[in-house]
């Protein structure tokens, strides 16, 4: 990169002058903390330089990652807020995705792009195929209101990993909601100081 350049940079969010400022300032303190490391070193490895280059130094990227590039289709805003707050939601997705490579490991699209521009699931994941249910050690750990926030966020849960195919890594990651949300009895439990 030929320097800090802030101008059309992945962080969308920046809207203000003093916002620019402290991007600014973060970038110029990463700039220099990096140049006390040798570029073979594990200091200067792609997971920690990429995202500061992403949005100090935009159009770095050689083959940029891409974020629906057929446009947006909100279809499924509940998580998110209303098709407004979604839209914005996209639009800035697609500014910060655009600023790394498509082979990195920030090119992790697909949790956005089924919310931005979805397709429809051959094969969807199925979290709680036998509905939502919390077993008696766990429920009896909440009150009645703590117990209607879980059953919210089960639902989201169970709606979002619909988006996605059984064999996708989110399908797999969603599983571990299994235990808190589908009441699914554990082999061995888990314990603290046996």
């Amino acid at each position: 990169p030929d320097g800090i350049n802030l101008e059309g940079g992945s962080d969308a969010s920046i809207s203000n002058e003093t916002e620019l400022a402290d991007a600014l300032t973060m970038c110029e303190e990463a700039k220099l903390s990096l140049a006390q490391f040798d570029a073979s070193s594990e200091s200067c490895d792609a997971n920690l330089v990429e995202p500061y280059e992403a949005m100090c130094c935009p159009g770095a990227a050689k083959d940029p990652c891409t974020f629906c590039p057929g446009g947006f289709e909100i279809t499924e805003t509940s998580l998110f807020g209303d098709e407004a707050e979604t839209m914005t939601m996209c639009e800035e997705a697609k500014t910060s995705y655009g600023g790394f490579e498509a082979d990195s490991a920030f090119c992790r699209k697909e949790y956005m792009e089924v919310m931005c521009c979805p397709t429809p699931p051959e094969d969807p994941c199925s979290l709680c195929p036998d509905g939502i249910k919390f077993n008696e050690d766990y429920a009896i750990m909440f009150n009645e209101t703590e117990l209607a926030e879980k059953m919210i966020h089960c639902q989201s849960e169970v709606k979002y990993a619909k988006m996605f195919e059984t064999n996708s890594k989110y399908c797999q990651d969603t599983l571990v909601n299994e235990a808190s949300c589908c009441g699914t009895p554990v082999e061995e439990t888990c314990s603290l100081c046996p």
